[in-house]
């Protein structure tokens, strides 16, 4: 399912919102994320940027319990 919703998006061209609570479906399918808490926005960025430089505690710790 990642694969072709990633396929149709690209093959659109078009800009896509795509929610999702997994950070590994996240990591996998975004050329840009978002991270928000209790609807506030706390960070924008690439994937890479956005793991590898968190900007939130809450991301942080979240992402850390993954690895």
């Amino acid at each position: 399912m990642r694969a072709e919703l990633k396929h149709i998006h690209i093959e659109n061209e078009a800009t896509t919102v795509y929610v999702t609570h997994d950070q590994v479906e996240a990591m996998a399918m975004a050329d840009r994320i978002a991270i928000m808490n209790d609807g506030i926005l706390q960070q924008v960025g690439l994937p890479d940027d956005v793991y590898r430089f968190p900007s939130t505690c809450s991301w942080r710790s979240s992402s850390a319990a993954r690895s």
